[in-house]
């Protein structure tokens, strides 16, 4: 038991650290730099998340334009579900986005064909990204459809293997979670909870804030995209930046704004 509880929390930690580490403060605002093996092991670790250059590219543009017409996923544009989960599929029927959100590791095989073919819009807002060769060639359609097939059977593989059935229910129910941790960022982080940001809707989201590795601060991060550390009030606690400041500790992060 205390195995299986672990894998899950490692599951939701590999998750925190792919959006609100990897794709989101180091490859799109550039907020940290960490040491050159680190750093290809964090992309290849948050590919679930998408393809690099797309991941940077579409967030670039909804910092351009957030809630208003050109933002790809606002819920006050587009509606709840196509704002949460709906664009990355063209989606805006809330039952099939629903569907899609608790699918889990089927999700995950739907994305490996879909992310790195769909949703390519934006990928000139990420030229560096397009520039660096390894975030090049893994994100081309087939290496990371291959790549995600691993990452799939291995998930599932593993578990199985150490807990049967159950396992297979834990990684599913820890991939919708996670996967909906990160839409909820784009969704309910921008309906519910205050907002510091006169030019934008998004929210500090006290839930979020603490669920979401501190990316729940959400109005203050749209304010100061460029900072390190995404905390709205002295008290509130970003998980990401403690994650951040440790790996920095043991020589992984090299700097940090």
């Amino acid at each position: 038991m205390i195995g299986l509880i672990l894998y899950a929390v490692a599951i939701y930690i590999i998750g925190g650290v792919a959006a609100s580490i990897t794709y989101h403060r180091m490859l799109t605002h550039r907020s940290i730099e960490v040491i050159p093996w680190f750093r290809k092991l964090l992309i290849i670790l948050s590919l679930p998340a998408g393809t690099p250059i797309q991941w940077v590219g579409t967030h670039r543009q909804h910092h351009r334009y957030t809630d208003k017409l050109g933002d790809p996923h606002s819920p006050h544009i587009h509606g709840f579900w196509y704002a949460h989960c709906g664009w990355y599929i063209g989606q805006k029927n809330s039952l099939v986005c629903f569907i899609y959100a608790i699918a889990g590791p089927v999700r995950m095989w739907i994305d490996s064909w879909w992310r790195p073919r769909t949703n390519q819009h934006y990928n000139h807002l990420a030229k560096d990204i397009q520039k660096d060769p390894f975030c090049k060639w893994i994100s081309q359609p087939l290496v990371y459809t291959c790549i995600m097939h691993m990452y799939l059977l291995i998930l599932v593989g593993f578990s199985y293997y150490l807990w049967g059935a159950v396992g297979i229910g834990v990684t599913w129910l820890m991939l919708v979670l996670v996967y909906n941790i990160g839409d909820g960022v784009n969704s309910f982080g921008h309906l519910f909870g205050t907002n510091t940001h006169p030019h934008s809707e998004a929210k500090n989201n006290r839930i979020l804030r603490y669920i979401a590795f501190g990316e729940g601060a959400h109005s203050y991060h749209h304010k100061h995209p460029h900072h390190t550390e995404i905390k709205d009030t002295d008290d509130s606690i970003d998980l990401g930046y403690l994650c951040i400041i440790f790996l920095k500790r043991i020589g992984l992060v090299l700097k940090t704004n």
